[in-house]
This record gives structure tokens, sequence and C-alpha cells, in this order.
């Protein structure tokens, strides 16, 4: 054989050689089982480490592991579809965190129509500061062609704060309505004493008749942007 004109790589560093490197078929198992409960994907990688003593012994890198656990979710969307994936994922998160809130609807196919949800951190976020809160619907920004409305508000650091989220059919009255009334539900009952929106006709009627007490205000970004292109 020739002689190497280089030092050889250790043998602690192998599993960093794209050849070498790979989950074998028990990490997947391992991997997909933990995955399926709700444990994050760094949390599995500390517990592979601990079982086999560290980088060196695991075979495969931190970028491997969540390449792998990103491919098993795209696989499962595409076997199942998308709506029937993000409701599975919305089921786990209840079950890790009580205070997960989620609603939807379904038309008369039976196929998803509206989808709200928060977590319990949000919930508790918006007892404490959802005096005053914002939202705007992101309009055909994602594959679905769907509206998505985020409801935010700041924090006592200054810092925004996101209380809830949807993907909501269209931009209708009566779709705002049962969005504002699901986020009431949501809340505790709680009304804001102010909303903040892009003036959207459909938006303002639909808060008058949720928000009755509220001060509906209009977001200076929007004001501005129309005055640039009026």
């Amino acid at each position: 054989m020739p002689v190497h004109n280089h030092p050889l790589t250790p043998s602690t560093h192998v599993h960093l050689i794209p050849k070498y490197r790979g989950l074998n078929e028990a990490d997947k198992n391992f991997v997909d089982g933990l995955h399926s409960y709700g444990v994050r994907s760094c949390h599995i990688l500390g517990y592979l480490m601990g079982q086999k003593g560290g980088h060196a012994g695991l075979g495969f890198c931190k970028k491997d592991l969540y390449n792998y656990i990103t491919r098993s979710g795209k696989a499962k969307m595409e076997d199942v579809g998308d709506a029937y994936s993000a409701l599975c994922d919305i089921q786990t998160r209840t079950e890790n965190d009580h205070l997960f809130y989620c609603k939807f609807t379904l038309d008369d196919m039976g196929h998803l129509n509206n989808l709200f949800w928060c977590d319990g951190a949000s919930r508790v976020d918006y007892s404490c500061f959802g005096e005053v809160i914002a939202f705007d619907a992101t309009y055909k920004k994602n594959k679905y062609d769907r509206p998505l409305v985020v409801f935010c508000g700041y924090n006592h650091h200054k810092e925004t704060t996101v209380f809830a989220c949807a993907l909501i059919v269209n931009e209708k009255t009566e779709t705002y309505k049962w969005l504002l009334e699901t986020f009431l539900d949501a809340m505790y009952q709680k009304h804001p004493l102010r909303v903040v929106t892009d003036g959207d006709n459909a938006m303002r009627e639909a808060i008058k008749c949720v928000f009755p007490n509220a001060s509906h205000r209009l977001c200076s970004w929007h004001i501005h942007q129309n005055a640039l292109e009026n």
C-alpha cells in the first residue's frame, strides 16, 4: 500500500466522515418512538449520547439526527395529509400541555376549514398582558392560500408576545366573528381594552360585535403604507 502523506483520522472522529456516518435501524426506531411522544430533538440527542458514551459512540452528528426527523415528518405528512398531521400534532401537544387550546371547523365535505390554536404559555401571557392586542391576516403567504392570523401584544419588557394563531378559510365577517369568539373562549372570556388592526372592513364589523367595549385603532404602519401608495 502507498504510504499516507498525512495523519489518519483518529478513531474518535471517524463518525464525522460522511461515508461512515448515519443512524442505524435501532437508532431510527428509538428516535421515532421518543419523537412520537413529543420529546424534543435536542433531548433525544442527549439520551443517545448518554447511552453510547458521547459523540464518538453515536456514529452520526446532530445534523444527521435533525435531518432524519425532518424527513420522517415530511414522509408521514405525505402519507396521511397535512390537515390530519396537523391535528395529530395538536393532539400530542394537548397531551403534553394541559392548557393547550385548539378549535377547528369542517366544511360539508369534511375538509378542514378554520383552525385556531394557542399553548398554555400564550394563555398565561394574555392574562397578564392582554389589555391591548393586535392582529392581522397575512393573506396567501403559504401554499394553502389561506389567511394566517396572528394575535399578539407586548409584555412588560416591551417584547412582542404571541397570544394565538389561526388559519381561516376566508376574510369574511362571519369567519372573523367565529375567530374572535374562539379567541375569547380560549382566553377565559377576558376582553381586550384596545384592538389594533389594518383597517379591514370585515375585521371592523366583527370587532364591533364581539368586542363592543374595546377601542379599535388602526396600525400606524398600514396608515403609512396607504399614505405612500395614495
